[in-house]
């Protein structure tokens, strides 16, 4: 009998990027991009899951083309739904990619929607917050962890969004402003920012 598929949510635990760039080009703010750990693949988390390599592999190319479209909107808590409501949005993700076993990612602040507001006070005011993937899929036991049984997420999982909340599932899944730059006469470039972060990563 075939499994129906569930609402999956799940964090590393805090989102702690390396770099937080105020962007203004042209007399036109721009959003905060905040960067950290989106997910983990190949770990047992808090919720006691485990989302293979060669899922989430395929999850983050079809990710990609969200990105590239424009559409990866993420909400301010998780919503009791699979889908994101525009009404809703306080973020989207500009670019993810792998480290290893952990898919990293840039978020832009929607500093302009209210969620997005509510949001961007937070990191202002020097608070962190959580990152945490929503998707739907069925969930199978595959052994035991510390005596408990840990659950692998099946192959009919699909991505959704990730959303911004206060105490993720996954170890290391906090966001918080480090480095602030601005300037009204340059535009960062989203691809240009990634490299200057992972080339910052490796020297811390």
């Amino acid at each position: 009998m075939a499994q129906n598929r569930v609402l999956l949510i799940d964090s590393i635990s805090t989102f702690n990027p390396v770099s937080c760039i105020l962007k203004e080009s042209k007399g036109k703010n721009g959003g905060l991009l905040v960067k950290g750990i989106l997910q983990r693949a190949d770990s047992v988390n808090h919720n006691k899951r485990m989302y293979p390599r060669k899922l989430m592999d395929e999850q983050v190319k079809k990710y990609q083309d969200k990105i590239k479209e424009g559409i990866a909107y993420g909400e301010l808590d998780h919503p009791e739904r699979a889908d994101t409501w525009l009404s809703e949005a306080s973020h989207i993700i500009r670019q993810i990619w792998w480290d290893g076993d952990d898919i990293y990612g840039i978020a832009e602040i929607l500093d302009w929607t209210p969620k997005g507001n509510l949001l961007r006070q937070y990191f202002d005011k020097g608070h962190t917050a959580g990152i945490s993937s929503r998707g739907v899929g069925t969930l199978r036991e595959a052994g035991l962890r510390n005596g408990s049984p840990y659950y692998e997420v099946g192959e009919d999982y699909e991505m959704v969004a990730f959303d911004f909340v206060s105490n993720p599932s996954t170890q290391g899944a906090f966001m918080s402003p480090v480095v602030m730059k601005e300037s009204k006469n340059y535009l960062l470039n989203v691809d240009t920012l990634a490299d200057e972060i992972l080339n910052m990563s490796k020297i811390l």
